[in-house]
């Protein structure tokens, strides 16, 4: 299954890749419309496709039938651009140890992070999805990234002239060996729901109605790493990547969605308890995560909507509000802009497609497994 991770990061980039630099995060598809909004809109439910991947009671306020989700794709990097990836498919797609060696080196300055997800299925009242998430780290300790930033030289002339040792004796040059790698590794991580399954039913209540939404999730992971080494060949550093045991887990989780819309009122209003049910899985934090959200539309072409996610702070995640409004400039097409807590957002739809980008995108809250 590392082989789909490895097709999943390579497609999802090079579907992206004409993504300006100054927009390191992109997303096209079932997310894109929420990402575009700040990350906000899990009291919507207005579009089945768009809403139901954030609210698992979206799908059944919505009123719609069962709809197919066009495969949506999301991407992110942290630590470099798309540009400076353009060179780089080849070790991404085929990561292995000479290609975790190139990575390393390539990307050592600081921590750098791929992410790709893709997602597809069939939502509606009752929906059925499959979604996935890839990711590829490069993770250099505090030595290895110095070395990086040097010019990564491995000649003790060039060790010495970079002011990384103090000498070219052999015993310096291997002292330095032995600590240089500490800390250091490259990892690539599968995390994928085969399948999800959403049901939602509405209620009377009061003086409006309740939708409620459950998703169920079974959950696989797989993970595997390559710890970067040195050590000396002759006179001069050499770097090897020594590959961990793969790590593959499965687990079940439940979220639960809920939409209160008054009546004679053109507020919405929603909360999420994302993992109320918490899958088991190695390596991976996945509590339960609270948020709550609010949607008016203000006249028939401005719509706005605004979220407070993670109140209570899972996942050793603070929370964070989210703010957004659309514009529906004619009929198959809209313009968004928000507000994620940390950056702005934009983007847009066109004969129903959707995108969106930003300098870094919210973490979605349908994604609360932090790995």
């Amino acid at each position: 299954m590392m082989k789909v991770l490895h097709v999943m990061a390579l497609v999802c980039l090079m579907a992206l890749l004409a993504v300006s630099v100054y927009a390191s995060d992109a997303d096209f598809g079932g997310f894109a419309r929420s990402v575009a909004m700040g990350g906000a809109g899990l009291a919507l439910s207005d579009n089945a496709v768009a809403t139901t991947v954030i609210n698992p009671a979206a799908g059944a306020a919505s009123g719609t039938k069962m709809r197919f989700v066009i495969p949506s794709l999301d991407y992110a990097t942290k630590g470099t651009t798309v540009d400076e990836l353009r060179s780089r498919t080849n070790e991404i797609s085929d990561t292995g140890t000479d290609d975790a060696i190139k990575l390393a080196e390539d990307f050592g300055e600081h921590q750098t992070k791929l992410s790709a997800g893709l997602m597809t299925g069939f939502v509606g009242g009752y929906g059925v999805t499959l979604e996935g998430e890839a990711q590829g780290l490069v993770n250099p300790g505090a030595n290895f990234q110095n070395w990086v930033t040097a010019g990564h030289p491995t000649t003790p002339a060039g060790l010495l002239a970079a002011g990384l040792v103090a000498n070219t004796l052999p015993a310096t040059i291997a002292a330095y060996a032995a600590t240089l790698t500490t800390g250091t590794y490259v990892t690539g991580r599968l995390v994928y729901d085969a399948p999800s399954i959403t049901y939602g039913k509405g209620f009377s209540a009061g003086e409006g109605k309740l939708w409620i939404g459950g998703k169920a999730k079974f959950i696989h992971s797989e993970v595997q790493t390559w710890d970067i080494a040195s050590s000396v060949s002759g006179s001069d550093l050499a770097l090897d990547a020594v590959e961990r045991p793969k790590e593959k887990d499965n687990g079940f989780g439940m979220d639960l969605g809920f939409i209160y819309q008054p009546v004679k009122s053109k507020v919405q209003y929603g909360m999420v308890i994302d993992n109320f049910i918490e899958p088991n899985l190695k390596g991976i934090d996945a509590a339960a995560m609270w948020s709550v959200g609010a949607a008016c539309r203000i006249s028939p072409k401005i719509l706005v909507a605004s979220d407070i996610v993670n109140f209570n702070k899972a996942n050793s995640m603070g929370a964070s509000w989210r703010t957004g409004v659309e514009w529906q400039v004619m009929k198959s097409a809209a313009l968004r802009c928000g507000y994620s807590g940390k950056s702005f957002t934009w983007g847009f739809s066109a004969l129903g497609m959707d995108f969106a980008f930003s300098s870094e995108a919210p973490n979605m809250i349908s994604r609360t497994l932090a790995f």
